[in-house]
């Protein structure tokens, strides 16, 4: 790789983990951004490594998508989003507990609290990227 293509990828990604940590509520400021896949669409799906929080066989965890094609949503377009879940690891359902919407400028666009009323899902329902995710954070321990 030429080191000017280089440098412009370092410098893309630098801007995206600053304006995902800005962009986050305060519970994501561990930062430790782990690029897990750009899937068949284009878009590319993060995991805040240190975010995850085990409790028995469940995790709770910090998640970011930036789509290669915004996304119509509410109030505009979504350029990316930011997502709070809960995994139960054995039995792969997971639930979205609070999700943001964020504009090309990472303004919010909508955003969510369902908390434990959130979408109960499983590993049928999941994309491409949710389901890599999911297998991230259930082969991680942290207490």
């Amino acid at each position: 790789m030429q080191p000017l293509t280089r440098f412009v990828l370092r410098s893309a990604l630098t801007s995206v983990f600053t304006l995902v940590s800005l962009a986050l509520p305060a519970i994501a400021t561990p930062g430790q951004w782990v690029r897990i896949l750009t899937d068949s669409y284009g878009d590319t799906w993060y995991v805040d490594a240190g975010s995850i929080e085990g409790r028995n066989a469940y995790r709770y965890f910090w998640s970011y998508v930036l789509y290669q094609t915004p996304v119509s949503h509410d109030n505009g377009l979504a350029y990316s989003a930011a997502y709070y879940l809960s995994v139960d690891c054995p039995k792969q359902l997971w639930r979205v507990r609070y999700v943001r919407f964020l504009d090309q400028k990472n303004q919010t666009v909508s955003e969510y609290e369902p908390g434990e009323n959130g979408r109960l899902g499983d590993s049928s329902i999941v994309s491409e990227g949710g389901a890599a995710s999911l297998k991230f954070v259930c082969s991680r321990r942290r207490s």
